[in-house]
């Protein structure tokens, strides 16, 4: 009990009595010869722009990165302002320091622009080497393609007027591994082109995949009996023949001919009435 009598004693000696020393330090007050400084105006471009200490002065002038005081660069009323400012090491070293910063973004910028360019070229590059790679593969199937179609396509008979067709049928099927492909087909098309404008040769073959075997023989034309020579000139009715009355004998009927001849070669029966 006493110890906590004398603790308490020695406390309010400390803090309650005016002549003790043993105090908390009093805060530094502000000096009142410091001047304050002044709002910077509407639209400053920037904290970094020094103002001078002329309040009728709009100029921003720029950052310093030299610690010192420096004359505003403002006109005022057609006049050089005659005001300064002055610049702390700390503005002085923010400076530096955005300087560098600004710098270093730029040089970050142009590092991403090369690296996109580069990536860019080599899509490109890509690109150009599957679109090749896609072009020569379809240019050999097609080569390919021709050259199995051509095999396929060549004439299998060719007219040397005193063979016979059978003849290079059977050299065909017995000697099918030596074929070689037609010499026509080997040929230039300059050189097809003039071959083909010779109409007096009639052992040359224009085209190889027209005809494969050689064209029919044309025939002697029929002579026209005197029965069509009668039917021809009977006199014609706009309206459908009629059929021959069971009582009359048909008629001699010529031997049938090719598809392509004139639908009006056989004779119809005359009219008797």
């Amino acid at each position: 009990m006493a110890l906590n009598q004398l603790i308490a004693l020695v406390a309010s000696m400390m803090f309650f009595n005016k002549k003790s020393k043993a105090k908390f330090p009093k805060l530094p007050k502000p000096s009142k010869s410091k001047q304050t400084s002044l709002p910077l105006p509407a639209n400053w471009p920037s904290l970094l722009h020094n103002k001078c200490n002329n309040p009728q002065c709009r100029f921003p002038n720029p950052p310093q990165a030299v610690e010192g005081q420096y004359g505003c660069l403002g006109i005022s009323g057609g006049f050089y302002c005659e005001g300064v400012y002055y610049v702390s090491a700390k503005s002085a070293e923010a400076v530096v320091r955005k300087h560098k910063e600004e710098i270093r973004r730029e040089e970050e910028d142009r590092r991403i622009l090369a690296l996109a360019a580069e990536a860019e070229r080599q899509n490109i590059l890509k690109y150009e080497r599957e679109e090749a790679g896609r072009r020569q593969a379809a240019e050999e199937l097609a080569r390919r393609y021709e050259a199995e179609h051509r095999m396929r396509d060549a004439p299998r008979w060719i007219h040397r007027g005193h063979e016979h067709a059978s003849s290079s049928r059977y050299h065909e099927q017995h000697h099918h591994h030596q074929q070689s492909p037609h010499p026509y087909l080997s040929q230039s098309l300059e050189r097809r082109v003039n071959q083909n404008k010779r109409q007096d040769d009639h052992h040359f073959i224009r085209d190889p995949r027209v005809f494969e075997y050689p064209r029919e023989v044309p025939r002697p034309p029929v002579t026209v009996t005197h029965q069509v020579n009668a039917y021809h000139a009977a006199p014609q009715f706009h309206h459908a023949p009629q059929a021959p009355h069971p009582s009359q004998a048909m008629p001699q009927m010529p031997p049938p001919r090719g598809p392509r001849e004139h639908r009006h070669a056989y004779p119809k029966p005359s009219r008797s009435w």
